[in-house]
Formats: C-alpha cells, sequence, structure tokens
C-alpha cells in the first residue's frame, strides 16, 4: 500500500470521530499545525471579547448618524449601552466555551467541520472570509465620504 493509500485511509477513518467535540482531529496532514494550541501571552478577557465583537457587528462609530436621525440622540445612546450586553456578552461567552472545547486557531471553521464534517467546515471558513472582505472593503470609501464632509475639496476628486 503506497503512502498516499494509507493517508487516505487513515483520513477516511478519522472523519468518523470528527462529530465528537472533544475529538478534533484535522482532515488534511498539511493543516496539522492549526490543531495545535498556541501558548498566549496575554488572555482574551470577557470584555473584550464583547467589545471585538460589538465592533464587528456594529461597524463602530460609522453609521451612527442613522440611529441618533431615527431615534434621536438619547435612544441611540441607550441603544448602544444595550445592544453589547443582549447581543454581544452571550456571543462572547459561547465563542470563549467553544475556543475552550476546541482548543485551536481555526475558529468557527473547527466548531463547524466537528459538527457538519469538512464539506460544511470549508464552506464556512470561505464564506467567513469573503463577507470580511467584502465589509473591509467599504471602509475606505466611508472614511472618503465622511472626509469629504469635513473636507470639501475632496468632493472634486471622488
Amino acid at each position: 500500500m503506497s503512502r498516499d493509500a494509507a493517508e487516505t485511509q487513515a483520513i477516511v477513518a478519522e472523519e468518523s470521530e470528527l462529530r465528537s467535540p472533544l475529538n478534533v482531529r484535522p482532515t488534511s496532514p498539511s493543516v496539522s499545525y492549526m490543531i495545535k494550541p498556541q501558548g498566549r501571552k496575554k488572555p482574551l478577557t470577557l470584555w473584550g471579547a464583547v467589545a471585538i465583537i460589538f465592533y464587528s457587528v456594529s461597524g463602530g462609530p460609522f453609521g451612527t448618524e442613522d440611529a441618533v436621525a431615527a431615534g434621536g440622540p438619547f435612544w441611540a445612546l441607550i441603544g448602544f449601552l444595550i445592544f453589547p450586553l443582549v447581543w454581544c456578552l452571550p456571543e462572547a461567552l459561547v465563542t470563549a466555551e467553544m475556543s475552550s472545547t476546541f482548543p485551536s486557531n481555526c475558529g468557527y471553521v473547527s466548531w463547524v467541520t466537528a459538527a457538519f464534517g469538512p464539506y460544511w467546515g470549508f464552506q464556512e471558513g470561505f464564506w467567513s472570509w469573503l463577507s470580511g472582505a467584502t465589509d473591509n472593503a467599504i471602509y475606505p470609501h466611508l472614511l472618503m465620504s465622511y472626509l469629504a464632509v469635513a473636507f470639501p475639496i475632496l468632493n472634486e476628486k471622488l
């Protein structure tokens, strides 16, 4: 039996074990380095995770004008204070629980792969990457539109 055939059989045998959240294994020898836990010098705190989730969902300070225009400054501030507690705190707690269950640097990809298999794990990774690339492409234009309001000379360049 060739080496490639032996590796393929080992991978197929391990795929049945991927359903167990405590028995996560790579589906390819090339990704085995991602499963090894990496030491961290300073751990992420709960409120740090809440802040990361809040800013990744809300976009930070961009777009707050619409909230203020729709409900007024009081309700916009109340919403910005309540939203992290109602949405981001539970999501941060779930993320902390899943990260301790799956000690890898793969994040959602390892969670989805363990639950649904390698096909859906790849789909999760690809669509998250595409979403992040598309979302990040919006911010330079948004920044320039804000600067154009502050510096009208930039309107000619847009």
